[in-house]
């Protein structure tokens, strides 16, 4: 048997490409505003002409290689209100592997515009089995200016 050796030239027919479009149920990597440092990866739940509503997703990972990203949700806070604590915050947020099920989805819209004229900055984001970023698009992330939120440090 012979060692496999890869081809030192990829013709153009057999080369990889990245898609650009965004579809439901695909996973993107989106701004807040314009002049953000730092992106959210989110699962797009609707687009239509002139909107995109996307699930965001959250991590508590600083390095892209070990992050495991679970589902955002609005929790709305419990128990009793005192006189003497003050004013409970309005909502936290809770994580959760599966995107259904569960009340409050922490959810955004945006204006469906061609990529670089809106704040999706990757779009086709892969992901496994496991909810972790494929080698591949850790490799392109890695390429941005930008760094992704992690959860009760950059993002709370």
């Amino acid at each position: 048997m012979h060692h496999y050796r890869a081809d030192q030239h990829v013709l153009f027919e057999q080369r990889a490409v990245h898609d650009n479009s965004v579809m439901v149920g695909s996973f993107v990597a989106v701004l807040d505003t314009e002049g953000d440092a730092n992106y959210h990866v989110a699962k797009v739940i609707k687009t239509n002409r002139t909107l995109t509503v996307l699930h965001y997703m959250g991590t508590q990972s600083k390095q892209l290689r070990s992050c495991v990203w679970r589902y955002m949700f609005k929790e709305k806070p419990q128990g009793r209100q005192t006189r003497r604590r003050g004013a409970k915050p309005d909502a936290a947020y809770r994580m959760h592997v599966q995107d259904n099920g569960y009340p409050n989805p922490l959810q955004g819209e945006l204006d469906t515009m061609p990529i670089g004229q809106n704040l999706i900055v990757l779009p086709n984001l892969g992901l496994d089995d496991h909810m972790r970023l494929t080698r591949d698009t850790i490799l392109l992330l890695r390429e941005l200016p930008y760094k992704h939120h992690v959860y009760m440090k950059t993002w709370t």
